[in-house]
């Protein structure tokens, strides 16, 4: 059974089903945090390893749930829904990595402390994405009953 074995539902917008965009960017946000555990598992902090591996796990399984329902989910949705996840996991993960970390872990990842700005960018990254995704399938939204308002007259 391949990856496209099903029919995807046409979004109204800019964002389409798209297994290379789809599998691509879920990975790509959420890559960091198997090295993060190896990483971890190295520095014989194991609990803590846990926490990006369930992370990342965690992502994974939203992501190929929603994938497996293409054909009834939007993909605007769908990728709203998968953001909206990220942002809360990404931190969770973050912070906790950052509390508990070892300090030979740390020096060795040269890991930087929080700061209230690095903490400021890492809970706001992916709401920031998702109001740009947001503005584009609105503008794409507009663009397609421009397109399509002279052909129904």
């Amino acid at each position: 059974m391949s990856l496209n074995s099903k029919q995807a539902i046409t979004g109204p917008g800019r964002f389409q089903w798209n297994s290379g965009a789809w599998f691509g960017s879920s990975l790509g946000c959420s890559s960091w945090m198997v090295p993060t555990a190896i990483l971890l598992l190295y520095f014989e902090q194991p609990i803590l390893a846990l926490m990006p591996l369930c992370g990342f796990a965690s992502i994974l399984v939203l992501v190929c749930f929603l994938w497996s329902k293409r054909d009834r989910i939007l993909p605007f949705s769908a990728h709203m829904t998968q953001l909206a996840f990220v942002a809360c996991v990404f931190p969770i993960v973050w912070f906790s990595i950052q509390s508990h970390i070892s300090t030979e872990a740390r020096e060795f990842a040269r890991l930087p402390q929080t700061t209230w700005l690095n903490a400021l960018y890492i809970i706001t990254i992916v709401p920031i994405f998702m109001i740009a995704f947001s503005l584009l399938e609105k503008r794409g939204l507009k663009q397609r009953e421009v397109i399509q308002a002279p052909l129904s007259k």
